[in-house]
């Protein structure tokens, strides 16, 4: 018989090959065991095992479906799903689901012991794209010898219906040993756990100095997100991108206000009209220069702002951008347009600022937009005005042509003047009453509702209220039923036509004084009540009863010199 050893070897056994084995259960032939063969098949498990789908799926397939890969303590791989073998140290499960190709899903675990019980530390489930790390402690990119981040999960309940979680970033040492230090820390805390009336906080905070500090706070609760650091933004310009101060401060630089034109002709007279900080809502109007010859620079038309404004001290570097309307209502010459961008001084000196580019042809009524560009900031008196001057450059054969521009109605005519939100304080009124009025406040068609005093306070005159109907006669209501006027120096009382000074219509009630005075009263005893007859005036009168007594009442009255009375008689 041949030895084992003098056998031809095989490198590679398939699982129907046949192997020598031993019973030892079986002492027939031996008290030793029976030989017996075996399938390789058949030699780890005998009725279980893991093969190679032969379907044509890449994947492996336990023999009997439902069977687990288990793995006990050391390196031996073994089929054990009802754990008979012994404590399982891990645990690794495959579930294939699915039928046909292109709709297979798996799912993968990988299972362990924590604290004398079976964990699940990794879950893979393929039909839900899910990967769920179930530990509460693990590393990333791991190597001893550099800085890594240990993750660590903790699960809290503080409330019946709250909870807790808090994820901690940490670190290793150099030696590879977690060293604690907690170098950012995310918060979720779950409020009112109930359906529909969930509430959560989610609080971000690193390591800052040596203290875990709190950079963000999502309150859902409250409805509000707390910052407690300064947030810079990258690229401000984007929409969605947060803005920085240098950003804003550029952008506060660059304000612009726009001043529209119209036909009003000027206060500074010539040929100049005005341009105001509001659209005045007149119609169309039309500025005509006719006649023009072949030639350049030839004036059209002159604008200006008001006295007083812009009302800043500087003319800021930027573009002076122009909007208007024109058309060559007349001739056949060509015509282009340009302006100059002009200061203004009390003293009427004018000083050319920057001219614009020049417009394409102008020919039937159309709209442009030019540009003059200001390279450098102009200091002015805040007196000083805004002046644009249009001109016309003709050429070509043909006749003379007439230039018109269109303003007001909706052309939209204007100029944008850029400056700083200076202008803000000089052209609005500001809310907290610090600014006063600089002219006459026109309200218009509008109503103004107070709910304290209007109080008119004029240093060394007479305060007064001024209000005059449409044929210029002064009328003040008084009262919100229409019963009470001052009607061109009429007072009224229970009239809207007072035709006298003093015009009652209905009862009146006057003081009574209670002094105690003679019978009849005395000059004496008048001057000491009202002062002298001089003082009071002609035509003053009251009314005393004696000492409050009901007896003897006299009605008073003054000519400006003397002292008159009448007693009444008490009737019965």
């Amino acid at each position: 018989m041949a030895i084992l050893t003098s056998k031809t070897e095989l490198t590679t056994a398939a699982l129907d090959d046949w192997v020598h084995i031993v019973d030892r259960s079986d002492t027939t032939s031996n008290p030793a065991g029976t030989s017996k063969k075996i399938l390789v098949s058949n030699l780890l498990v005998a009725d279980d095992f893991w093969v190679r789908d032969t379907s044509g799926s890449p994947f492996i397939k336990p023999k009997n479906a439902g069977d687990d890969l288990n793995m006990l303590q050391g390196e031996i791989y073994t089929i054990d799903p009802t754990n008979t073998s012994g404590t399982k140290s891990y645990q690794i499960v495959q579930t294939l689901t699915g039928a046909g190709a292109g709709v297979e899903h798996a799912r993968f675990e990988l299972k362990g012991l924590h604290g004398g019980s079976e964990k699940t530390f990794i879950d893979y489930t393929g039909a839900d794209d899910f990967l769920g790390f179930k530990a509460k402690e693990y590393i990333f990119n791991y190597d001893p010898l550099t800085s890594v981040v240990i993750v660590k999960d903790f699960s809290n309940a503080i409330a019946p219906d709250s909870s807790i979680s808090t994820r901690q970033f940490t670190g290793l040492d150099d030696n590879g040993i977690p060293n604690q230090v907690i170098y950012a820390q995310v918060e979720t805390i779950l409020s009112d756990n109930s359906m529909g009336n969930e509430f959560a906080k989610h609080i971000i905070s690193v390591m800052e100095g040596g203290s875990l500090t709190e950079y963000m706070n999502l309150n859902g609760l409250l409805g509000v997100i707390s910052v407690a650091k300064v947030i810079s933004g990258i690229t401000p310009t984007e929409s969605d991108h947060l803005t920085t101060k240098e950003y804003a401060d550029t952008s506060l630089a660059n304000f612009g206000i726009d001043f529209f034109f119209n036909d009003t002709v000027s206060d500074i007279g010539g040929i100049y009209h005005d341009m105001t900080d509001a659209v005045l809502g007149g119609v169309e109007s039309t500025i005509t220069t006719s006649g023009l010859a072949v030639g350049n620079d030839q004036a059209l038309g002159n604008f200006a702002t008001l006295s007083g404004s812009p009302g800043v001290t500087t003319f800021n570097k930027g573009l002076y951008e122009v909007h208007f309307h024109a058309e060559r209502t007349a001739g056949t010459k060509t015509v282009t347009i340009y302006y100059e961008v002009h200061r203004y001084e009390v003293d009427t000196t004018e000083t050319l600022i920057a001219t614009s580019e020049i417009s394409g042809l102008v020919t039937s009524k159309s709209d442009f937009t030019l540009h003059a560009n200001v390279l450098s900031d102009v200091d002015v008196a805040d007196t000083d005005r805004l002046i644009i001057k249009f001109f016309a450059n003709v050429a070509g054969g043909g006749s003379n042509v007439d230039v018109s521009l269109y303003q007001e109605g909706d052309t939209s005519s204007r100029v944008e003047f850029p400056t700083t939100t200076e202008i803000l304080s000089d052209i609005f009124l500001r809310q907290d009453g610090t600014k006063e009025l600089t002219g006459a406040w026109n309200a218009g068609a509008f109503t103004i509702t107070v709910q304290e005093d209007i109080i008119s306070d004029i240093s060394g005159t007479d305060g007064y209220i001024n209000s005059l109907d449409a044929s210029d006669v002064e009328r003040v209501r008084f009262d919100t039923n229409g019963d009470s006027w001052l009607i061109g120096g009429n007072m009224g009382f229970g009239t809207n036509a007072p035709t006298v000074m003093g015009h009652f219509v209905g009862d009146m009630i006057q003081d009574v004084h209670t002094d105690n005075v003679s019978n009849p009263p005395t000059d004496a005893e008048l001057d000491a009540i009202f002062g002298t007859a001089v003082v009071v005036g002609s035509g003053f009168n009251a009314y005393i009863d004696d000492a409050a007594g009901g007896a003897n009442f006299y009605h008073v009255a003054s000519d400006g010199t003397n002292w008159f009375y009448s007693e009444y008689t008490k009737a019965v």
